[in-house]
């Protein structure tokens, strides 16, 4: 029997607008988002969210577009003790976005999804500097997140989507897990999905 994932956080980031820097966020997430029960057919936010790590193909419709505006909060109840199980990405050419997915074992105790300008990101604990593939970039920050043991899986992905082009894991150090995602800025297809679930 697979688990049903349980979707509780999507993050919905128009590209256009982290050059422009347009105002209102679509995404309507509270300050605390806490875990909430799912059917393996989600709301048009959340969609694709199931247990099974392959996230194409989905027949969702597009979310609501929205700014390039920073996406945080808390998770109350969250034991800190969360590990990545899988990440994933899809293009959605259709409904015009693109998604990624961060599966974790469980909620995060908070967690920051931040636009940016550039595709220019530093690695956690080193300092690093990193320049992934685009012209912008999304910075995901999960905090509570146990880096042993350590994520197994891909830590460097080349999609090459229409929107997203690259995801690299940027830390995953004293508890935080950093990804950083970089963006074509293609407005053929605009919008971004991250989606951070649990399983």
């Amino acid at each position: 029997m697979q688990p049903t994932a349980t979707p509780w956080i999507a993050a919905t980031l128009l590209a256009a607008a982290l050059a422009t820097g347009c105002g209102a966020p679509a995404a309507t997430l509270p300050a605390t988002a806490p875990p909430v029960a799912a059917a393996t057919t989600a709301t048009a936010a959340t969609a694709g969210a199931t247990a099974a790590p392959d996230v194409q193909g989905s027949a969702t419709p597009a979310p609501p577009p929205c700014s390039g505006t920073p996406v945080e909060g808390t998770v109350p109840g969250a034991s800190g003790l969360a590990r990545v199980v899988d990440v994933a990405s899809a293009s959605h050419e259709d409904a015009g976005y693109d998604r990624f997915v961060i599966r974790l074992s469980a909620a995060p105790t908070s967690y920051r999804v931040i636009p940016q300008g550039t595709p220019d990101f530093f690695e956690d604990a080193s300092g690093r500097p990193v320049t992934l593939e685009g012209v912008a970039g999304v910075r995901i920050s999960l905090q509570g997140v146990a880096g042993t043991p350590a994520y197994a899986g891909p830590t460097d992905l080349h999609p090459r989507l229409v929107q997203l082009r690259e995801a690299r894991q940027t830390g995953s150090f004293e508890g935080v897990v950093s990804w950083g995602l970089g963006l074509a800025g293609n407005a053929a297809s605009p919008t971004l999905v991250v989606d951070i679930v649990t399983r």
